[in-house]
């Protein structure tokens, strides 16, 4: 592969990571609205914060073995799904803290599979000489993804589904943008394809 088709591909499946990085830095302005709306306990307000957390964990655990299986492109789709209906749901649907939660463990399951898949996926169609590079971007996307929250979050100040809004066109935004990776040459070589 030619090297601007390498970055670009590289960057395409990292642009996911941007996405958790919305995630991740998206409730740090929507929590205190959140609790104040629905009254939140300390317990209550650790889960609708930590599920995302819970969901990481689980999908990092099974994303490995899932895109040895199917592919690291199915997967990163799956993710990008997982991602988006996580954040709408947390837009338009979350009447309670608890909904609230379970969308946001969904989007920790996609983000968990991101984290395990991406840097597969680029260290597996980068040359060696640019394979350090290429699998920081994930990375940087997650930081970038952080910092786009936060000033969203700044800009928006008072509510909380529109904080939590964000990721949902970064994850229709990635959809588009894996539609032009090819899948790892690495994993059709394992598949003898």
């Amino acid at each position: 592969m030619k090297k601007s088709l390498v970055i670009f591909c590289a960057f395409a499946a990292a642009f996911g990571a941007v996405v958790v990085g919305l995630n991740m830095g998206g409730i740090s302005g929507a929590i205190n609205i959140i609790e104040h709306e629905f009254i939140l306990t300390s317990l209550a307000k650790g889960f609708v914060t930590g599920s995302l957390l819970i969901g990481c964990l689980i999908g990092a655990l099974i994303g490995g073995g899932l895109s040895d299986r199917y592919g690291r492109k199915p997967l990163l789709y799956v993710s990008a799904f997982l991602l988006g209906v996580s954040s709408f749901g947390c837009w338009c649907f979350a009447p309670s803290w608890v909904y609230l939660t379970v969308y946001r463990f969904i989007g920790g399951l996609g983000a968990g599979i991101l984290s395990a898949v991406i840097p597969t996926y680029i260290s597996e169609i980068s040359p060696a000489r640019l394979r350090g590079t290429l699998v920081s971007f994930y990375q940087v996307g997650v930081v970038v993804g952080i910092l786009i929250a936060y000033v969203w979050n700044y800009c928006i100040r008072d509510d909380w589904h529109l904080m939590l809004s964000l990721p949902f066109f970064f994850s229709i935004g990635a959809v588009v943008l894996l539609l032009f990776l090819p899948e790892s040459p690495v994993w059709l070589e394992e598949q003898d394809k």
